[in-house]
């Protein structure tokens, strides 16, 4: 059994957006990465039929980028087509419930498992098993706010997926001491 985190970068705030970035951290108790996955994808490569840029998010992007320009890689670093991205992520899925057995999906269950599924369906490939998939948030709610360092690249899905992951580790191990964890 292992912990997941992933998180996407997004051209969208519905399950219809763009997905430029996925990453994930499978990580131990402490939160520190055991393995992982980065991937980005060539913008151009986007099925425009099937996803849907919204202007208002391109914005926020703009504004982010110009308060960070080291963001602009999230969208200029380009490791294959879109389509390529979204198979290769869940090649790495299947290949690490045989090197780790049953993982669970950590993310914040309302955003990111509604984009990731609706590219799983486009694409016909398999989905993330929703019992396995756990909220970010809700974790949140039963523990209190959690204090843990943020990273410097906020919005950088692998920068954000190493931060959540100390974060859920901190988390689970505050639920544990008081053996609430099943």
């Amino acid at each position: 059994m292992a912990n997941v985190t992933f998180d996407l970068e997004t051209l969208g705030n519905t399950s219809n957006a763009p997905i430029v970035q996925i990453a994930a951290v499978i990580f131990n108790e402490r939160g520190a990465p055991i393995d992982s996955i980065d991937l980005k994808c060539d913008l151009a490569t986007i099925p425009e039929n099937e996803f849907h840029v919204d202007y208002d998010t391109l914005r926020w992007w703009m504004n982010q980028i110009a308060k960070n320009p080291s963001l602009i890689e999230v969208m200029n670093e380009t490791l294959g087509t879109h389509h390529w991205m979204i198979l290769s992520f869940f090649a790495w899925v299947k290949d690490m419930k045989i090197k780790h057995g049953q993982l669970f999906f950590w993310s914040h269950a309302t955003f990111d498992p509604p984009i990731l599924d609706r590219h799983a369906k486009v694409y016909k490939t398999d989905r993330l098993p929703f019992r396995n998939q756990r909220d970010i948030r809700t974790l949140t709610h039963i523990v209190g706010r959690i204090e843990v360092a943020k990273n410097k690249n906020a919005h950088d899905a692998m920068a954000d997926c190493e931060y959540q992951a100390r974060y859920i580790a901190k988390g689970l191990n505050i639920l544990k001491d008081k053996g609430l964890v099943f």
